[in-house]
């Protein structure tokens, strides 16, 4: 029962934190956009007709199409609800949002007081898809996890929406960018872990060894930074943020931490509780089971985790960087320009020290793990 009342007092805790973050008038604290799109209105609309069109396919590839097409499109929503407005849509290498008849299209409709409305296709609706999307990955989550899928499925939405109404947040309105990220991290792994499997040993151990572990992946990632040279100013961003700074205390200097903390914390949580889950069974199965063969037992399940999780990390981090990869190579770099660029600097000491983070969490949680399951009666 006290159990249950510790949960329960942190999820109401953890509600009232995002309710609050949700709320909070961040404006209030500064204020600052960079372009004012006060006249323009991103609506969704239907293409009622195509009165021409003088289109070709791309040589290069002949599912893009080149050219244009006059389009009448009927708004679906907002102030202009009903309006059917013309205009041509313009379609290139790049631009190429090809319409037919009836499709869902989300238009840009630049209204200024004094001026003639000026309407652009900005691209295809893709709502429908999606939210389908959403919804097979959270069924997807529900058949095969029952009730560990829902409770996931809970911890993932919580975090996506501390990152989003909170961190993101904080950060731009001048935050600390590390203070919030910490805090960021506390919240996220506490609740996530608590919905997995409640106020148990388990728990402790995965959130005590999660916090390790991003810990010692921001210790890493300061003492490399510092010998690569590299902070937030180093990133492609860093011009547009700049003119943010100036206005609400933006601290771009400790962005790239940031990112890491956030980066790793999915990884490093993922090693963490399944690591302590499976010496945990461990020690359910074989109560007699002492503290060395513990250790042994949790050293060579996470060999097998290290492995896969830092290809996962590695790859992912290759992932979102192939076509910045590509124009490196479209552009001829040599070795030392490419070894000594910004660019390569910033992804292999984000995606090195949150592997690293990763590894050095299977000792902590190996070891975490052994002082609260051996010799005890596991809750």
């Amino acid at each position: 029962m006290k159990k249950h009342a510790c949960s329960l007092a942190v999820f109401v805790l953890a509600a009232v934190f995002l309710v609050a973050a949700a709320l909070f008038d961040w404006d209030s604290v500064n204020s600052y956009t960079s372009l004012n799109t006060s006249t323009m209105h991103y609506v969704r609309g239907v293409v009622t007709g195509i009165d021409a069109e003088d289109i070709e396919k791309d040589s290069a590839d002949e599912r893009l199409y080149l050219g244009s097409q006059e389009l009448t499109i009927r708004i679906l929503e907002g102030d202009l609800k009903g309006k059917e407005v013309e205009f041509t849509n313009y379609l290139t290498r790049i631009h190429s949002i090809f319409v037919a008849e009836g499709q869902r299209v989300i238009v840009c409709a630049d209204t200024p007081e004094n001026a003639e409305a000026y309407y652009t296709l900005y691209n295809y609706d893709r709502t429908f898809p999606l939210i389908l999307l959403i919804a097979i990955f959270a069924l997807a989550m529900l058949l095969v996890g029952r009730t560990k899928g829902l409770r996931a499925l809970l911890g993932v939405v919580y975090s996506l929406l501390i990152v989003t109404l909170f961190l993101v947040q904080a950060i731009y309105h001048g935050f600390s960018p590390v203070g919030m990220t910490l805090l960021a991290v506390l919240v996220i792994a506490g609740v996530s872990l608590l919905l997995l499997n409640g106020f148990s040993r388990r728990t402790a151990a995965g959130f005590l060894s999660t916090l390790a572990g991003v810990a010692m992946t921001a210790v890493l990632f300061l003492i490399f930074s510092r010998l690569l040279h590299l902070s937030g100013y180093n990133t492609d961003e860093a011009e547009t943020l700049l003119s943010a700074s100036y206005s609400t205390g933006l601290s771009i200097r400790w962005l790239l931490l940031a990112g890491v903390l956030i980066s790793g914390l999915g990884a490093v949580m993922d090693v963490a509780v399944s690591l302590a889950a499976s010496l945990e069974e461990l020690v359910l199965v074989h109560p007699d089971l002492g503290r060395r063969a513990l250790i042994t037992s949790g050293f060579n399940i996470g060999k097998d985790m290290i492995g896969t999780m830092s290809n996962t990390l590695i790859l992912a981090f290759a992932g979102t960087s192939l076509n910045t990869m590509l124009c490196l190579l479209a552009y001829g770099y040599q070795t030392n320009q490419l070894l000594s660029s910004n660019y390569l600097a910033v992804e292999l000491s984000q995606g090195l020290c949150a592997t690293l983070g990763v590894v050095l969490t299977v000792p902590v949680t190996t070891a975490v793990a052994a002082l609260l399951f051996s010799y005890r009666k596991v809750l």
